[in-house]
This record gives structure tokens, sequence and C-alpha cells, in this order.
């Protein structure tokens, strides 16, 4: 049974997707498994759609401290990961996109996200 699902501000549930993505899938099995409805936005992974600054344009008229409000939810555990692996790993310019790099600094902020950095691992070589 699905039941409807709601963002925090009652609007239906949004997955921007491809079903290439290892993550996306991992998304629609926890909404599966939760039995929240929700429209499928397709990304064109093949044609560079995700390289477009689609999430930007969503987000630069908020202005809660985190992703998706003032407190710390799950949209922002799968955020900061890939703003931090753009930044450290393919040294994106993050100036263009002034809405997740603010985000992205707020996080910064959180001894929680600190202490996880890759970098700060016992395992880590860089």
């Amino acid at each position: 049974m699905m039941m409807a699902g709601r963002g925090i501000y009652g609007e239906k549930l949004q997955l921007y997707s491809s079903w290439l993505s290892s993550c996306a899938f991992r998304v629609r099995i926890a909404l599966n498994l939760k039995g929240l409805d929700y429209e499928y936005k397709a990304v064109n992974l093949l044609e560079g759609e995700h390289t477009k600054p689609a999430l930007e344009k969503l987000l630069k008229d908020y202005d809660g401290k985190y992703a998706t409000g003032d407190e710390v939810y799950m949209a922002d555990l799968f955020l900061a990961p890939q703003i931090h692996g753009a930044i450290k790993r393919f040294e994106i310019d993050m100036n263009e996109f002034p809405t997740l790099l603010r985000v992205f600094e707020a996080y910064q902020e959180l001894p929680a996200l600190q202490d996880a950095m890759p970098e700060k691992q016992p395992d880590a070589t860089i």
C-alpha cells in the first residue's frame, strides 16, 4: 500500500532520479519500504543533465540553513558528501552554485560532519 508522500511543506515528494544512479536506487528502496508515493523526475545522466545546476535552481529561493530547513535532515546527509566530493575530489568551483556553497558552509560548522570527514578517518591516505 502506497501512502501519499509529502514534504515538510505538504507538497508531494519528488525524486530526481536516473535508472543508472545507485544513490537514487537506494532512495527508491527507502521510499518503497516506507510505502511513500513520489513523483519520479528523470535526469538523463548520459546527456549530462546532472551537470546542470538543477538543485541550485530548486533551492535558490530557499532561505533555510540546510537543504530542507534549519535542522539537519536525511537530504543533508546525502548532499554534504556530494558537495564535499565535488570540491575536494573533482575541484569543482562551487562559486557558480552559491546556494549549495552556502548550505555546505553551514554543514562545515557541524561537529558530526567535521568528525566524519574522509580525510579524518584512520585509513585515509591523503
